[in-house]
Order: C-alpha cells, then structure tokens, then sequence
C-alpha cells in the first residue's frame, strides 16, 4: 500500500469513501445529517482543502486504486488568558472503503499523519468522534487517545 498526498484527480474516488461515512451518519443521527442532492463534497470544498496550507489530505492505494483518505488541520489556541498558548493537529477524518477496511490502510494512514505533525513542529493530536462510531473509537484508544470532554445533546419537545 502506498500513502501520498491527494490530487484533484482523486476526487471522485473519494466522493464515493465521503459517501460511506456520511451513510454511517445518517442512519445514526438522521435528525443531524441529511442526504445532499450529490454524494460525497463538492469540488469547491475538495479544492480549499487541498489549496489549505494549514490542512493535509492524504490518500492511500492498493494496486493503483484509492481505497481511503485521511484529512486534518493545524489548529492553534485563542489568545485568551486562562488557555495555554498551543498548536496541535486536529484529525477531521480517516476512512478507508469499506471494502478494504481490516488490512492495515487506517493504521497507515494514521501513522503518516503523526509524521506530518512531528514534521511541522506539533506534539499534540485531537480528533472528534462520535460515540456510535465503536470501531473509530477502539482504532483511536488502541493508538493512545482518551477522552479529553464530552459533547451531550438533548432534544426539546
């Protein structure tokens, strides 16, 4: 398997992955995520994250094929007084078709991006996962994340 850095030639590619993850969302949260009018994102927000100085979005192939992707972004602290001045990388995703999940592409792909922030300077990852999602959430303790805060939600009647 090979990790590199996406091109605007990936992007129907990874249209259909985007696909899977936002069905997975759907079916979980429907009263969040809708179904767009077309799968995966539009061309407008592929392109501001592959032009994004601050965001990596890398893809990974097996035979010349694109089976998954991981997108994250530098993120720096408010200059506020009670918080520490910092930096860390804040992982948006990692997905990898669900035809080849299981064969190591998610390990891979995470790996790659601990190097990118060691590269530029940062020692500290974050990422967002929703608590349904029990296989992101047993990848991501397995690599040495925990629970940093909560997000609840109550639904008025």
């Amino acid at each position: 398997m090979l990790v590199r850095q996406a091109k605007k030639a990936d992007y129907e590619t990874l249209n259909n992955i985007y696909d899977q993850v936002d069905i997975l969302h759907r079916d979980q949260y429907p009263n969040r995520f809708r179904k767009p009018d077309n799968i995966g994102r539009p061309s407008e927000y592929y392109d501001s994250v592959l032009s994004n100085p601050d965001g990596i979005l890398i893809v990974i192939e097996s035979d010349n094929i694109v089976i998954g992707f991981a997108e994250a972004y530098i993120r720096k602290a408010p200059d506020f007084p009670v918080l520490q001045p910092r930096k860390w990388l804040l992982i948006d995703g990692i997905a990898v078709d669900h035809n080849y999940r299981g064969k190591g592409a998610g390990q891979l792909l995470f790996d790659e991006l601990m190097k990118y922030a060691k590269n530029v300077g940062i020692d500290e990852v974050e990422l967002n996962v929703y608590s349904f999602n029990e296989a992101a959430i047993k990848f991501y303790r397995k690599n040495g994340f925990d629970n940093i805060c909560k997000t609840m939600g109550r639904k008025l009647t």
